[in-house]
């Protein structure tokens, strides 16, 4: 039964609750905004400096491992100059940052996207009898083909002007996106099971067991090691899928001709059995020379992905959120401003509960 005094409290909150009601659910939308626009920024801040990080190592030693592919050395540096050295060293490097950026945004999501038993064997110590291994293995397939309908285009695109005159002055490669989007794709379907393999369970299982405290050098470790083991494991794949990839050509309508996958491997099949000896004395020469290099540039990766990521943080823009937040307000959250200095707060001290329901929404 209300009383007077009831009623006299009721009437004088009602005017403070409605001019204030509609604010608070501005600030509650603003603070959604900005706060959704930081995690953003903090993302794809990550992410650039992971991708320039990985492509200043990456794409020196894919050139040079094209080349070896396709059976031609280096250019001299005598022969072309300071200039045209580097050039030809990055070439094909803004399709291959194209390629990376996504790709590092698509392996950050792929670590913690991992399935929930995946997660915790990375977190905690493994408990004999655990089948953690097992769980990851379809999510392995998926993040793998995902990794293709992303990065296969930009992928090709740049291991393509990699190689010298293949791709003339007029192509244009959104002319021909189908047969960047197909050319090597089984190979590079393969290697990439190998990859996601070691970066979303290998790399996990190796970092419980290096023995430094310090989460960094810890992924660090562990990242390089995955990387060594993976770019070892999937080195026939890539080396198939490189090889296939510059077998294309370039029509007269600027059009890319593939070969396939099948083809190359028939045509390599008849060279052996006419020659074994010199296909097998090939094939162990360009091994020797490919392999520590891949091995070497999937462990670099791996590791330049743990190591900023560890580095970095979840908010690489900390500091810069403060200047924002000082000069500009655009990362506060508005309604605590306004709670604060609530008459509703000062004229009715037992009001408490409504106070704070309101403050967290």
């Amino acid at each position: 039964m209300k009383t007077k005094n009831d009623e006299s409290v009721s009437q004088t909150e009602k005017p403070s609750e409605k001019p204030s009601g509609q604010p608070q659910t501005f600030s509650d939308s603003n603070y959604k905004l900005s706060e959704l626009a930081y995690r953003a920024a903090n993302s794809l801040t990550t992410t650039v400096v992971t991708a320039c990080a990985v492509v200043v190592v990456q794409s020196p030693i894919k050139t040079a491992l094209i080349h070896l592919t396709n059976g031609a050395g280096m250019p001299s540096y005598s022969s072309i100059g300071t200039l045209g050295f580097f050039r030809a060293l990055y070439a094909g490097t803004i399709a291959s940052l194209a390629s990376s950026t996504a790709r590092t945004a698509y392996v950050t999501a792929a670590k913690t996207g991992k399935p929930a038993e995946a997660k915790e064997s990375s977190l905690h110590e493994e408990k004999p009898g655990t089948g953690n291994l097992q769980n990851p293995g379809p999510y392995v397939f998926y993040a793998a083909w995902g990794d293709i309908v992303i990065t296969q285009v930009s992928e090709t695109l740049s291991t393509l002007r990699k190689v010298n005159g293949l791709l003339p002055e007029g192509f244009l490669w959104y002319k021909n996106i189908p047969q960047l989007m197909t050319n090597g794709l089984l190979p590079r379907y393969a290697s990439g099971l190998v990859n996601f393999g070691a970066l979303c369970i290998l790399e996990d299982e190796i970092a419980k067991k290096v023995p430094f405290k310090d989460s960094k050098w810890r992924h660090l470790t562990a990242g390089a090691l995955s990387g060594i083991a993976a770019g070892l494991a999937s080195y026939p794949f890539a080396v198939l899928k490189d090889y296939v990839v510059i077998q294309a050509k370039v029509n007269e309508q600027n059009l890319l001709v593939n070969k396939s996958t099948f083809k190359v491997l028939g045509e390599l099949g008849k060279a052996f059995f006419q020659s074994p000896r010199e296909m097998g004395k090939t094939f162990l020469v360009n091994t020797l020379k490919q392999a520590p290099l891949r091995a070497g540039l999937t462990g670099g990766i791996f590791s330049v992905i743990a190591i900023v990521g560890e580095t970095m943080g979840p908010e690489p823009l900390k500091a810069v959120k403060k200047h924002l937040t000082n000069s500009q307000n655009f990362f506060t959250q508005k309604i605590d401003t306004e709670n604060s200095t609530s008459p509703s707060k000062t004229a009715n001290p037992p009001e408490k509960t409504t106070s704070s329901t309101s403050t967290h929404r």
